[in-house]
């Protein structure tokens, strides 16, 4: 049970919260909204989790990966907690809109495509890059400020720009939290943009 907590990493999905408070930021009167804390569920106890785990799947690492320094060995039973994890978030978007279901969804997808072997996004150190910038970005952005507010709030003076400056903060965070797996990453076939840049440039 411990090492499926730890794989879950918890604390490394809340580095992602800085783009959801930046979308609700703009959304009026949101002590009207009662989606907002469900919506938080989704993302931060739900899909970003299972995110980590899955991507702790694939890699197997054995070193330092997010936050954590000494990873556990994986627990044969994260598999099925990550998979749950997914169809709990997804059902729970239903509560809120199709659309929101949808666009979890295809984070999701996405998501497993980063790290899937057959695929590998994360092993292209620009398609990485531009996955991770895109889609905990912008795209989580958008999914939060039209599942909480409404396809409208698009047209807001300014909207675009908190979206764009939202992938510009992970894409600032993303290589920093490679720096430690430079060593694993090239053993295992990877190249990140933060192994390209080195770790001054990073």
């Amino acid at each position: 049970m411990r090492s499926i907590i730890q794989h879950l990493r918890f604390q490394f999905s809340y580095l992602l919260l800085p783009v959801f408070l930046m979308a609700i930021s703009k959304i009026p009167f949101l002590n009207e909204r009662p989606n907002v804390w469900l919506l938080f569920v989704i993302l931060h106890v739900l899909v970003y989790p299972s995110s980590n785990a899955y991507n702790s799947l694939q890699d197997q690492d054995e070193g330092s990966i997010g936050l954590v320094k000494k990873p556990l060995p994986i627990n044969k039973r994260l598999s099925f907690v990550s998979i749950i994890l997914d169809i709990t978030a997804i059902l729970l978007s239903l509560l809120i809109s199709i659309d929101t279901s949808i666009l979890v969804l295809i984070y999701i997808s996405t998501s497993r495509l980063y790290s899937y072997r057959k695929f590998r996004l994360k092993k292209y150190p620009i398609i990485g890059f531009l996955t991770v910038f895109i889609f905990q970005g912008i795209w989580i952005y958008f999914l939060v400020s039209t599942s909480i507010g409404t396809i409208f709030i698009i047209s807001i003076k300014g909207y675009w720009i908190f979206a764009i400056a939202s992938s510009f903060l992970i894409g600032a965070i993303y290589p920093l939290s490679q720096i430690y797996q430079h060593d694993q990453d090239k053993a295992d076939g990877v190249t990140t943009i933060s192994y390209i840049l080195g770790k001054k440039g990073t």
